[in-house]
């Protein structure tokens, strides 16, 4: 009985003795240490973030930088977001985050949040630019941001939290690319004072993976262009809430996004657009069209009643050169 015991109370201590101490951390699994670590960074976001000062040198454009990053690159000043409800009146409230709030927000970067095609960075032939590139943008806010119409605050999102979508491109031809999804992450909108409430419940938490094709905001570009717009159509995504149907939108703000084709000299670490843009403005915009049709009209109008009086004539037909002239004495 008593080596029994004995050989008990060995066991225990083994196991002690084997058992991990108090307060050492968890090696990170396989799949974590492949995405490796999260930096925080200023805005505006760049995809791939290079020469952002939080990141140091390691990002600087180089032959070393990870092959994932192409030869593609993203810029984005802001995002709007658009919540619907059709049950209020007025149905629609937005909140842009960056832009000119004057508030630091920050967006979170890892390797793996930028996926371009290999192969493009050293040529841009069919073969080497065709497929997907997708951009994850996480977006972290410096301070509260509020929908506010006619001085009424209609919701808020709070300092601290996150704003997370995926942008997913696809070269559907060979001479051709546009955004074919985009999928919304994670958002959190709280609500506001306004009376009656703009949102009816105390917030709008979304976590997930929520795609809708982007067909309005109409984001595409042929070969060798990329594609800029100061204010994109936004894509709306629905978020169902204690019975209440939400409809959450987000339009992109000062936005230029290019797959392949950058200028790169890598020698030298430059990375930049190329001259070739697509904008969303066209060569004439709606006012500046409809002030030259307008101007045009006008100035028809002028040449009509110019031409139509230069073409009056006096009623000569009866009268007689040799006659002597009628004189009117004015004094009279």
């Amino acid at each position: 009985m008593r080596l029994l015991l004995c050989l008990a109370l060995l066991a225990v201590f083994v196991a002690a003795k084997k058992k991990k101490p108090h307060g050492s951390s968890t090696p990170a699994s396989p799949a974590a240490m492949a995405s490796g670590p999260v930096n925080s960074v200023d805005f505006p976001v760049v995809l791939p973030p290079y020469y952002k000062p939080q990141l140091g040198p390691k990002y600087n454009v180089s032959a070393s930088n990870p092959k994932n990053f192409g030869n593609c690159l993203l810029y984005l000043e802001g995002v709007t977001v658009i919540v619907q409800n059709d049950k209020s009146t007025p149905s629609f409230a937005a909140a842009t985050i960056g832009g000119s709030d004057n508030v630091t927000h920050t967006y979170l970067f890892n390797e793996n949040d930028v996926q371009c095609q290999v192969n493009s960075r050293n040529s841009t032939a069919a073969n080497n630019t065709r497929g997907e590139y997708t951009f994850n943008i996480a977006m972290v806010l410096g301070g509260d941001v509020n929908a506010v119409i006619d001085k009424d605050t209609y919701f808020t999102i709070k300092k601290g939290d996150k704003v997370e979508f995926e942008l997913q491109f696809n070269t559907t031809s060979p001479q051709y690319w546009e955004l074919t999804q985009v999928t919304l992450k994670s958002v959190k909108i709280n609500q506001a004072g306004q009376k009656p409430k703009f949102i009816e419940t105390e917030y709008i938490s979304y976590t997930g993976s929520l795609s809708q094709k982007p067909s309005a905001m109409n984001v595409n570009s042929v070969y060798g262009y990329g594609y800029g717009c100061s204010d994109t159509q936004g894509v709306f995504f629905p978020v169902n809430v204690s019975g209440t149907e939400y409809h959450i939108g987000l339009a992109l703000h000062n936005f230029q996004v290019e797959l392949y084709g950058l200028y790169r000299d890598e020698k030298k670490g430059i990375v930049q657009f190329s001259r070739n843009v697509n904008d969303c403005i066209p060569t004439f915009s709606v006012g500046s069209a409809m002030g030259i049709v307008v101007a045009l009209v006008l100035a028809s109008v002028l040449m009509f009643g110019f031409l139509m009086l230069n073409s009056v004539q006096t009623m000569d037909r009866f009268d007689d050169p040799k006659q002597k002239q009628i004189v009117i004495n004015v004094k009279e």
